[in-house]
């Protein structure tokens, strides 16, 4: 599913008549794509609120977790080398965690060698023609919708509509997050 294909399920679901009204979706390119959203403003805040949606997913719900291996002599490796970078979770040498901070765009550590970055990576969404394909298929479109129409709702000022978008979006997603976490411990005989 695209983003565009978001803000169409979205739309449909709330009417918003002015995004439903654009005759041209279907004739979307990158090159004409910023003179259709400066021409309808239902359709850039969708398109806003969808970036801000999928980023909150991402950051609280459902990271997206990334390595990158990486190897130092002056005992700094530039943040750069991590591409969408959230968060930076720990750095690796070997199979152990090493002690590291974060200084003027470096990461500045004690030795040098071989080491591997763990990172949460926030999407990159520039474009209406971009993929949703940053989560498994456990993320349904309904979450993402309802996540949408959350948003527009809260901006529209329409509240009660909110609390019942808000509160399926949230609770499935709850759900997701908590079934991601729970583990079995091991368990020794």
């Amino acid at each position: 599913m695209t983003i565009l294909d978001l803000i169409k399920k979205s739309a449909v679901t709330l009417n918003v008549v002015e995004v439903l009204q654009q005759e041209n979706f279907d004739n979307i390119t990158a090159s004409n794509e910023q003179q259709i959203l400066n021409s309808n403003f239902s359709l850039t805040r969708l398109f806003e609120f969808a970036k801000v949606m999928l980023n909150e997913i991402a950051s609280y719900y459902l990271p997206i977790v990334k390595t990158v291996d990486c190897e130092t002599a002056n005992q700094q490796i530039n943040l750069n080398v991590c591409t969408n970078l959230s968060r930076i979770v720990g750095i690796k040498q070997g199979d152990r965690f090493v002690r590291y901070k974060i200084e003027d765009n470096l990461i500045k550590l004690t030795s040098n060698g071989q080491f591997t970055i763990v990172y949460h990576q926030h999407p990159n969404i520039t474009s209406l023609l971009d993929d949703i394909d940053m989560f498994d298929e456990t993320v349904g479109e309904d979450i993402l919708v309802n996540g949408l129409n959350s948003y527009y709702c809260l901006a529209s000022g329409l509240f009660e509509e909110f609390n019942v978008y808000n509160e399926q979006y949230i609770n499935k997603l709850s759900k997701i997050k908590s079934l991601k976490v729970f583990a079995m411990p091991r368990r020794g005989w």
